[in-house]
């Protein structure tokens, strides 16, 4: 009988983690928020960090009248959206890997003993954008939880 190696789940946030988009994903949010809701709220002073994008629409939006079960019900359409306008802008911003962050995941790839995976708020197809714009490929990363997922960012983990 052979030996079973171990496999140990390595989980990445995105944003601040391993991109930096430097504005790309507020500009996106406001964009697709208007065409989604038809209002982005008082996006220009939302702190995104920490939150899933369900959890920063709620935020959002519900003082302005919208029911969480509307933001809920049109999500599927708010995410492909979000990545159609994320795409369309992406690179007139300097998004970059965040410091050491290429070296981080470069030196580890090689690893047999580690899978990778992608823990973050961003709807998925704003996470594959960002990805891709800062030099990683979205394949690297074959598992994991999205902001599109859940509300509460800690419910994602187990969701990778």
């Amino acid at each position: 009988m052979g030996l079973v190696m171990k496999r140990r789940l390595l989980l990445f946030d995105i944003d601040g983690t391993l991109v930096l988009t430097r504005g790309a994903g507020r500009e996106a949010t406001k964009h697709a928020m208007r065409e989604v809701f038809g209002d982005a709220g008082d996006i220009e002073g939302h702190t995104f960090g920490g939150k899933t994008d369900w959890t920063t629409l709620l935020e959002l939006l519900t003082p302005r009248g919208v029911a969480p079960a509307d933001i809920e019900r049109h999500l599927p359409r708010y995410a492909a959206t979000m990545g159609r306008h994320l795409a369309q802008i992406i690179d007139g911003f300097p998004v970059i890997p965040c410091p050491h962050a290429d070296d981080v995941v470069a030196a580890l790839r090689g690893r047999a003993d580690l899978h990778f995976g992608i823990v973050t708020g961003n709807v998925q197809p704003a996470a594959s954008i960002k990805l891709r714009a800062a030099g990683f490929d979205p394949a690297w990363f074959p598992v994991g939880a999205h902001g599109d997922e859940a509300v509460e960012r800690d419910s994602l983990p187990p969701l990778a």
